[in-house]
């Protein structure tokens, strides 16, 4: 198969890190029209359908050891016709688990045909003295190399509705959604400006527009609103957060976990 005309990244990146393995992959892919889709922060979005001729990128975090389901929602809005996907995962020196088989299953679904998937590890969204500072060059390089591997794998299929089937780690049914951490950011008054910046952009608008107070029950501690205040006003905290650090740290804060790659075809 010829190398596609289009490249469109469908992604979804609370604390930033998914979006920087999106744009070192599709730099790596290096195809002229690209368009990035960020669904973090889009609340609708009507169908958009991606040709056979393109590619498709398709990029979440996981969030106790599934995709986010907003960012699910926002996906299922991309409609394939047996277009070649490459999918990927990032998350926090713990564990992938059902993330990339339901990232997998939802974009098949959506007629797109899984060509390569990968599970990148970033710092943690919830706990950042995880995996402090990943993506490292390292990591970096390893997304570089998987792009290229799954455009090798691209062109040496002759038809990409009979490519083999990329055979990805997980259980079905997926595990159950728990907020096993659940900690609403909190703002600092004193460094507050109250610009708005972070009720904007919370991909589930849980941050009341004039108080900028937070709703608990449509919260779900991405930390979207942390990575894009412009003045650091928020974090989290409190002694309920600082004890579930403790332990989290000692449980997967020495863990090196490194990238996992997957391919319709082993070149």
């Amino acid at each position: 198969m010829d190398k596609p005309f289009d490249l469109h990244c469908i992604y979804f990146s609370a604390k930033l890190t998914t979006k920087k393995y999106v744009e070192s992959i599709a730099n790596a892919i290096n195809i002229a029209n690209t368009t990035f889709h960020d669904m973090t922060s889009a609340t609708t979005i009507d169908d958009i359908e991606i040709p056979a001729s393109s590619i498709a990128i398709f990029a979440a975090p996981v969030y106790a050891g599934r995709i986010p389901a907003v960012a699910a929602e926002r996906f299922a809005r991309f409609k394939g016709k047996h277009t070649p996907a490459i999918i990927f995962c990032t998350y926090g020196n713990r564990a992938f688990d059902d993330a990339l088989l339901e990232l997998k299953d939802l974009v098949t679904a959506n007629g797109f045909k899984v060509i390569s998937a990968a599970a990148f590890v970033s710092c943690h969204s919830i706990f950042p003295n995880i995996a402090a500072g990943r993506p490292f060059a390292y990591d970096i390089k390893d997304a570089t190399d998987f792009a290229s591997k799954s455009i090798q794998v691209l062109t040496s299929l002759g038809s990409i509705a009979n490519a083999p089937n990329v055979m990805i780690p997980g259980k079905h049914p997926y595990r159950p959604i728990e907020n096993t951490f659940f900690f609403a950011p909190k703002r600092h008054k004193h460094l507050c400006d109250h610009c708005g910046t972070c009720a904007r952009l919370c991909p589930t608008k849980a941050i009341d527009a004039e108080t900028l107070d937070i709703d608990t029950a449509q919260c779900i501690s991405c930390g979207h609103c942390i990575a894009v205040c412009p003045n650091h006003a928020k974090n989290f905290g409190g002694v309920k957060y600082q004890v579930a650090k403790q332990m989290f740290t000692k449980k997967f804060g020495a863990a090196i976990c490194h990238t996992d790659t997957f391919y319709a075809e082993d070149i």
